[in-house]
């Protein structure tokens, strides 16, 4: 059988009757610095303005110099290797690279280039830059939650294996997880309990047959699965959050329904819990603004139970307040925040919590 070689693409060439100014209208006033760049000497030969936003510097400063020159010193050398990959027709179009900001800074951008292009005899590449900052953030914590979980769920097992637990019976293994993940903010370790109990009452009053599979009191125990790879200061800060602190605490969806397929008895009703439980009726959550019944029935009962239970305990920004401000707080997220239908169902539900708090009360 014949070796297949690599794919060589053959260089494109700008349309020597194209318009200058067309080419300078759309590029300077691109929202994203673009960089052309020679693949052999690695030269910046145009710069876009956009890149003061970014990097704190003008086009004049870089260009005419090797992008190496702004490139963190344990990533040049592999620059250099990539441009010499496109130049043979190969390379990944995406590349993460740290660049220096003129503030001395280290800024991490994403970096997509163009197929190769001849322009005036040289192998060039235009490439689109955006600030990666939020991606590497995002797979940074990945990692770490990974650890955690893993030596999580060896603590687990070890407790198991000196306790014993019967074959096929999976609660234990994941109330002990929940307990363990929950412990990291909120002292009291009971804010998964309650809103377990609180959502298995709601979904029984919906749906009984649904309530009555396993995996959904899963779900409900191991819905802020994904805070384990959020950073302590964002997770346990005091006061209000900043508005990258919030995205970063956002991921804690993204992260808690990847994480799960590392507990492969789980099925796609728990995950639909993890994934979805910050979405609102009206499309406004996240992390994918999904709109109604677009988001799973499960991830709508816990969204009311979560709701409730937060109003009512005490948070670290502030202290609890009451099931009457919690009932009406809920009544007025009806169509926005909360599905209408699982709100009118929950009333009953909270009253009598309210009533049972009355009671014991002196």
């Amino acid at each position: 059988m014949a070796t297949v070689g690599p794919v060589r693409r053959t260089p494109t060439r700008i349309a020597p009757d194209a318009s200058p100014e067309l080419f300078r209208a759309l590029v300077e006033n691109s929202s994203g610095p673009i960089f052309l760049i020679d693949l052999e000497t690695e030269e910046c030969l145009y710069v876009s303005p956009a890149v003061h936003g970014l990097l704190g510097r003008r086009p004049r400063e870089m260009i005419g110099r090797p992008l190496t020159d702004f490139v963190h010193p344990d990533e040049a050398a592999e620059v250099v290797a990539r441009s010499a990959s496109r130049r043979n027709g190969r390379g990944l179009p995406k590349t993460v690279t740290r660049m220096s900001h003129r503030a001395g800074t280290w800024v991490w951008v994403e970096a997509t280039a163009s197929p190769v292009i001849d322009f005036e005899g040289r192998s060039t590449a235009v490439f689109t830059v955006a600030d990666a900052a939020d991606r590497v953030r995002a797979e940074s914590s990945l990692r770490a939650a990974k650890l955690r979980l893993r030596r999580t769920l060896e603590q687990v097992r070890r407790e198991r294996d000196l306790h014993g637990e019967p074959d096929g019976d999976h609660d234990p293994t994941v109330g002990a997880l929940a307990a363990a993940l929950e412990l990291r903010d909120d002292e009291t370790g009971q804010h998964t309990r309650r809103v377990t109990e609180i959502a298995l009452a709601l979904t029984r009053a919906i749906d009984p047959e649904l309530a009555a599979v396993p995996d959904l009191r899963y779900g409900f125990l191991l819905h802020d699965i994904g805070k384990i790879g959020i950073p302590d200061a964002v997770l346990l800060k005091q006061g209000p959050l900043t508005p990258h602190e919030v995205r970063t605490l956002q991921m804690h969806t993204t992260l808690g329904e990847h994480l799960l397929s590392f507990v492969p008895f789980l099925s796609d009703l728990a995950r639909d819990v993890v994934a979805y439980h910050h979405e609102r009726w009206d499309g406004s959550g996240y992390p994918w603004g999904l709109r109604g019944e677009a988001i799973p029935l499960p991830a709508r009962v816990f969204a009311v139970a979560d709701a409730f239970d937060a109003i009512t305990s005490d948070r670290p920004y502030r202290k609890a307040r009451s099931i009457a401000t919690a009932i009406s707080e809920i009544q007025r997220g009806a169509g926005s925040e909360f599905d209408p239908s699982v709100v009118k169902a929950f009333l009953p539900i909270a009253r009598r919590l309210e009533a049972d708090s009355a009671e014991r009360e002196p």
